[in-house]
């Protein structure tokens, strides 16, 4: 062990100290005081305190008590400086002796300052001088030195940053931390830069976790405890290893909330307790002491007396803290008893939550459960109770003879029930009180059916509905405890409710089918509901309610004409209908019974009529043997059902109607395009058929169906509901007389794979307004093959003759429609049509749409009997078997088509446009059946059926609709019509069409092209292509200008159809004065002549500096395609 340990010496020359153990200096020769002397040179060492004296047991070297060690070295007396003396300390304990080195001053004095050590007692100090190599001399003296401990003082604290230690009432929390200091120290004085090693038991958390620290500059190392997640009391050990196996320890202890335990980590453990006998108001300090500490006033039990309340006391903790959870909802629930206080409370601050339980009055063994999220608790315990008597007061008046007074109807009664124990005294626990009575579950009467005593007492009120028995009826009256039930019963006299007025209930069926004309959907009998009110609202049972139909001209009937209402006060009567449609009502009446005769020969009406017709001298048939009263009228309590109406039901075609939404849709070139469609139907009467009455839809173009988007619906078919139906129209192909080219009919006149078919048209069907007639064009192509020579060309023949062969005027004369300044133009008369002209084509676009149902005839029904009679038939309701009328001529003429022969009916040659057709077959004979001149329905008699005036046969009543598939792009002609005069009044429009030309009298040269004119499709009109307001006369000269002109736009789609409906027009004009409308909109229309617009165009009033401009039309369609029409107008400027 190094000298530093042991002794500390301080030189004072060289301030070199020294720190060993303790001793005294001696001799060398003889142990006392010392000198050696080797020739001249002496040695003397000395050891004392700061006041001289020698060190010895009684005066010890301490560190309170210093010492000076002096080595004195002479030569022959003087002095000897700047010697190295060496200086070696030998002491108890210590094997081998350690030096040190200090040299002489002027004075020959060397000296050390002595401190004491950690060891006590006698030590050695030895001073040597080496004079030369073989020449040391020597000296020694002894002490004695109290010593100075060793032992390391390790000391730990915890408190809060306040300097305050953590207890039950003040723990760490997340919020406030624990702060520990571990103080080192040895010889009063700090040990640092030493490593201390903490550690926590039982609750915290260090941080850092590595639970180390230093100490610092004072001896201190400091670490920190978070509060973890375990609640109570924790200790930490602080652990300072001074050497190897040689460790110091110091520990403490600390509170923790342990609040940073993780609710989804942590688990909830409840716990019950059921107090009795608790002090009113014992809870009252929960907010500041638990529940648990309040509850010692209590008697904790699992026996329970069943006529006494109990506490419940449910605690929820931590299971890693131990701390009460506060503020979470508590479940408690009871498999026998009631939870007085309700089966929820919130814990409090402590985590308990309190509930009143009362068990079951029948006593025994239970179960209380009680559940927060998914833990639970339970507890079981036992209840029992004494016996208890009853008595009861049914507290209705008494009449003088001490009788009880009858409750009335509507009256009501008080009840009281005294609950009294075995030895009389009335029992002050709340007890559970159950009332019943027969009229009450017959609803005839009222009782509390539960009641809580109070006191001994209980009460329920009773009122009487209309019980009517005659004994009175009898309240029940039971309460059970410990197992065993107390019942008793108390007689309540009654007297019953008197009827006062008839409520009509329902009606199954208030439309009904004419008799014979009944279906699933068509009742022909309704059922009726009536019901007898008594004074208190409710049924009167077995009474007698009459009953009649009160209506004009109709033949229904009622059963039965009597009825005894049943015990809901309830009667039914049965109406059917008869052959005549109409209206009525049911009428109802009451017959109080004591007016009910006891002679079957007698009767009793409310009827005034029925009583006055059986009453008279001379009474019909039907009317009583005996005699009849009426009534009174004070006693006459009467009603009315609500109105009932007979009608067939039954379609008929003269009030079948198919609409479309829009007639001229923009779907020639658009598919997919919904146009919503609606079928109207009514029957003879004039009223709505049967809802669910089914109506299917057929379209020649397009398709049309229900559009509900759901599938395996019945699309083709629409259902009534208040007398119409709705389907959906959907543009697509087939676009009639457009898409449909029959690949397997023969090549027509004008098919340009023809190799010589020059100058033709791609039109199949060649009836677009620029196509050409294939009829007429054939009968061309015949002529010029007969002006050829060939008198009885083929077919062949005729089919190779190609377009450019014609003459130009001849070909022309084929075309639909004139060309308007070379471009295709509406037809002014319309397209030849195939339908009514033979020469004609089928017109395109134009779908035909077909609704069809089961139905019947109309007919005039003279004498209003409702059935057919003689000559009651008429033309106008006469109708043909239903057929899809393609061309709109109102005949059926489908047809077979011949693919292989020139006289193919389906043929461009030869069609008449109804060859697609379609027919529905009604009497399955595979013809067309047209009107047969009679009628057919289920009105038709016996007698006129075998008179052969009608059948009793339905039929198929249709409707027909058109949807137009319009183009997008208008074709169009600006005319005038021949005759008409100019603005001058004097020029007029000629006949031969020519242009209208303005000339100089003076200079025939001068000349002016006023209005530019050509033939029109039509010998009534001249296409006008433009107009000039400019004079041709020289300055000063007078001629008649052209002041103004009336021109019509004509317009329509490529196939002469209207335009879409919604198309917007809008009119301008930049040259020129413009008459008449500013704005068109193109309405619903299915016209087959094209629409036209007039108005008149004069000379500007004003000059606009403009020559050129033109009236200009912009058509918009709802697809937005936009097309501008112009009709050019020149002036002077």
């Amino acid at each position: 062990m190094p000298l530093m340990r042991w002794l500390c010496m301080c030189m004072l020359s060289l301030l070199l100290t020294a720190c060993g153990g303790g001793g005294s200096i001696e001799k060398n020769n003889d142990g006392d005081g010392g000198t050696s002397s080797d020739g001249e040179i002496t040695l003397t060492v000395a050891i004392a305190d700061q006041q001289g004296n020698q060190f010895n047991e009684a005066n010890p070297l301490s560190q309170d008590n210093k010492g000076v060690i002096t080595v004195t070295l002479l030569q022959n007396s003087q002095p000897l400086s700047s010697k190295l003396i060496q200086i070696q300390l030998n002491y108890a304990g210590v094997e081998t002796p350690e030096t040190y080195t200090a040299a002489t001053n002027s004075e020959g004095i060397a000296t050390i300052s002595v401190e004491s050590g950690e060891n006590g007692g006698w030590g050695e100090v030895t001073a040597t001088f080496n004079a030369t190599d073989d020449n040391v001399i020597t000296g020694k003296s002894v002490f004695y030195a109290l010593g100075v401990s060793s032992e390391i003082i390790f000391n730990i604290t915890v408190v809060d940053n306040e300097g305050n230690t953590f207890s039950e009432t003040n723990p760490i929390t997340q919020d406030k931390k624990g702060f520990v200091r571990a103080t080192l120290t040895q010889n009063n004085k700090p040990l640092t830069n030493k490593l201390v090693q903490f550690q926590l038991n039982h609750a915290g958390r260090l941080s850092p976790e590595s639970g180390t620290g230093a100490t610092n500059s004072d001896g201190i190392a400091t670490i920190t405890i978070e509060s973890g997640e375990n609640r109570g009391w924790g200790e930490v050990l602080a652990t300072y290893s001074a050497s190897e196996g040689s460790d110091i320890t110091s520990k403490t202890v600390f509170y923790s909330s342990g609040d940073e335990a993780n609710a989804e980590d942590d688990s909830t453990k409840l716990n019950i307790k059921v107090l009795a006998n608790c002090p009113a108001g014992w809870e009252s300090e929960r907010d500041n002491v638990s529940l648990d500490v309040l509850s010692e006033s209590c008697t904790q039990t699992n026996k329970i007396d069943a006529i006494t309340e109990v506490d419940v006391l449910v605690g929820a903790s931590s299971t890693k803290s131990g701390q009460g959870i506060a503020g979470v909802l508590v479940n408690l629930a009871a498999d026998i008893g009631t939870i007085l206080s309700g089966e929820k409370s919130v814990t409090d601050n402590f985590g308990f939550a309190l509930f009143k339980y009362r068990p079951p009055l029948q006593g025994g063994a239970g179960q209380l459960t009680a559940t927060f999220n998914d833990v639970s608790a339970t507890f079981a315990f036992t209840s029992g109770a004494e016996d208890l008597s009853l008595s009861i007061d049914n507290g209705l008046n008494k009449d003088s003879q001490g009788n009880d007074i009858a409750l009335g109807a509507g009256e009501t009664t008080l009840l009281t029930v005294e609950i009294r124990d075995q030895s009389g005294a009335f029992v002050t626990t709340p007890l559970d009180v159950a009332f019943s009575s027969g009229c009450a579950e017959g609803d005839k009467a009222s009782v509390d059916a539960n009641a809580t005593s109070v006191g001994g007492i209980a009460y329920s009120t009773y009122k009487n509905l209309g019980c009517d028995i005659a004994t009175g009826d009898t309240v029940s009256v039971t309460i059970s405890k410990g197992g065993n039930s107390v019942t008793d019963q108390v007689i309540i006299p009654v007297s019953p409710a008197k009827p006062q007025s008839i409520e009509f209930v329902d009606v199954t069926e208030s439309l009904l089918a004419l008799k014979g004309t009944g279906g699933p959907q068509r009742k022909e009998s309704s059922e009726l509901t009536f019901k007898l009110i008594n004074s208190l609202s409710g049924g009167a049972a077995n009474q007698r309610i009459d009953f009649r139909l009160r209506a004009k001209h109709s033949d229904a009937t009622l059963v039965p004409s009597s009825v005894r209402t049943d015990s809901q006060g309830e009667a039914k009567v049965i109406v059917s209908s008869g052959n005549v449609s109409s209206s009525f009502v049911v009428q109802a009446c009451f017959i109080p019974s004591e007016l009910i005769p006891t002679n079957n020969n007698d009767e009793v009406t409310c009827w005034q009529e029925r009583y006055d017709e059986c009453s008279a001298v001379n009474k019909p048939t039907g009317c009583q043997v005996g005699t009849i009263k009426l009534v009174p009228q004070d006693q006459a309590i009467m009603s009315v059902s609500s109105r009932l109406s007979v009608t067939s039901g039954l379609p008929v075609n003269s009030t079948m109607s198919l609409s479309v939404a829009t007639t001229n849709t923009e779907t020639l070139n658009f598919s997919n395009q919904e146009v919503p469609v609606t079928v109207n139907i009514a029957d003879r009467y004039g009223n709505f058929v049967h809802d669910g009455t089914k109506v299917y839809v057929s379209a020649e173009g397009g398709a049309v169906g229900t559009v509900d988007g759901t599938q395996f619906n019945a699309e083709l078919e629409c259902e009534t509901t208040d007398g119409r139906c709705s389907a959906t129209w959907v543009s697509q192909n087939i676009i009639p007389f457009v898409t449909n080219k029959p690949s397997s009919d023969p090549r027509s006149p004008i098919d340009c794979e023809l190799p010589s078919q020059g100058n033709c048209s791609t039109n199949y069907w060649g009836n677009r307004v620029d196509s050409f007639n294939p009829k007429k064009l054939y009968a061309a192509k015949k002529s010029f093959l007969v002006g050829q020579g060939i008198s009885e060309p083929s077919h062949e023949q005729i089919l190779n003759v190609g377009n450019n062969q014609l003459n130009g005027t001849v070909l022309e004369d084929t075309r639909n429609c004139d060309l308007y300044a070379g471009e295709p133009a509406p037809c002014i008369k319309g397209i030849l049509n195939a339908a009514h002209d033979s020469d004609g084509v089928p017109l395109a676009g134009r779908a035909t749409l077909i609704a069809i149902t089961d139905g019947e005839e109309n007919f005039n029904d003279v004498n209003g009997n409702g059935l057919f009679d003689s000559n009651e038939f008429s033309l106008v309701y006469d109708v043909p078997e239903a057929f899809r009328d393609d061309n709109e001529n109102g005949n059926y003429e489908g047809t077979n088509c011949i693919p292989s022969s020139t006289s193919n009916p389906c043929s461009p040659l030869n069609t008449n446009s109804g060859h697609f057709e379609k027919l529905w077959d009604g009497n399955g004979d595979g013809t067309f059946t047209d009107r047969d001149g009679q009628y057919n329905g289920l009105s038709c008699t016996a007698a006129q059926q075998s008179a052969a005036q009608c059948t009793k046969s339905l039929i198929d009543v249709f409707d027909s609709a058109e949807i137009i598939m319009s183009g997008s792009k208008p074709t169009f002609r600006f005319v005038a019509k021949v005759g008409a005069k100019l603005g001058n009044n004097v020029t007029t429009i000629p006949a031969n069409c020519e242009n209208i030309m303005l000339r100089d009298p003076d200079d025939t040269s001068k000349s002016v092209i006023a209005v530019q004119l050509e033939k029109s499709d039509n010998d009534e009109y001249c296409d006008v292509l433009g107009v000039n307001f400019a004079t041709a006369a020289a300055p000063g000269t007078t001629i008649d200008n052209i002041e103004s002109i009336q021109v019509t736009l004509l317009y329509s789609d490529i196939h002469n159809n209207p335009l879409p409906q919604g198309t917007e027009i809008a009119i301008s004009t930049d040259n020129g004065l413009y008459t008449g409308v500013s704005d068109v909109t193109v309405p619903n229309s299915s016209s087959t002549l094209p629409a036209k617009e007039t108005f008149t165009i004069s000379r500007e009033i004003e000059a606009n500096q403009k020559k050129d401009g033109a009236v200009s039309f912009i058509f918009t369609t709802p697809k937005g395609v936009i097309t501008s029409v112009t009709l050019p107008v020149k002036d002077a400027g």
